[in-house]
């Protein structure tokens, strides 16, 4: 998932809350995993982005660069995936953000025939959310409104239960004192390797809910996310 996805949708981004209101709360997108990190920011600057780091080939091996969008969202774009969380932990510190959403690709449960301990999400049954993984606990509300979302616009939504991988948003939640953050997935089968399957309906539902889910998120529901004393 990269920062042009959003591009076909423009009339309705064109609604969203612009966060540079919202007293210094960002909500930072985490995508990786982009073949050419520099057309793509090509892409992002040419639609009205703002760079925050340019691109670069990083420390860590990696090529990657972080863009505001119009709407005040802050977007990281890499060429390569976790690599020990190297550059999420990187992206973390330069935004600083309020809450983090990081959207990845879900291995499907086909994958590991008769070992559903390892994940349990299908190809065209709509997208996914981590409920458990071996590196990050989402947070609780956080995951309602994504749940909530959904539910409102009639989305399908997967949870799924992983072990023996992480995400991202392990980095992103441990910074800055805690981040509220969760991890949306598109379901694909075989990973890792030189080609994958995705539904391409699991993948307009993604975008369809990420939409929505960012409409909802003004100040006083991201204040409420980032409250964490005791009910």
């Amino acid at each position: 998932m990269n920062v042009t996805i959003l591009d076909d949708y423009f009339d309705t981004l064109r609604t969203l809350p612009s966060f540079r209101k919202l007293d210094g709360h960002s909500v930072t997108i985490w995508t990786d995993h982009v073949e050419d990190v520099d057309a793509r920011a090509k892409q992002a600057t040419s639609a009205g982005a703002k760079v925050l780091r340019p691109v670069e080939d990083q420390f860590y091996g990696d090529r990657a660069g972080t863009f505001q969008d119009p709407f005040g969202h802050v977007w990281t774009i890499t060429t390569q995936e976790e690599v020990g969380l190297r550059g999420a932990e990187a992206a973390a510190a330069a935004v600083k953000p309020a809450i983090a959403i990081a959207i990845e690709g879900g291995i499907t449960g086909d994958v590991f025939p008769g070992r559903a301990e390892e994940t349990q999400a299908k190809l065209g049954a709509g997208p996914g959310i981590f409920l458990f993984d071996s590196s990050a606990l989402p947070n609780r509300k956080l995951t309602q409104l994504v749940k909530q979302t959904a539910a409102a616009k009639k989305l399908p939504l997967q949870t799924d239960l992983v072990q023996g991988y992480g995400d991202d948003s392990a980095e992103l939640q441990r910074s800055n004192g805690g981040v509220p953050t969760v991890n949306l997935v598109v379901p694909i089968r075989y990973t890792h390797a030189h080609n994958g399957i995705m539904n391409r309906r699991d993948f307009d539902q993604m975008v369809d809910l990420l939409v929505a889910l960012l409409q909802k998120l003004d100040k006083a529901t991201v204040d409420n996310i980032r409250d964490f004393t005791p009910q």
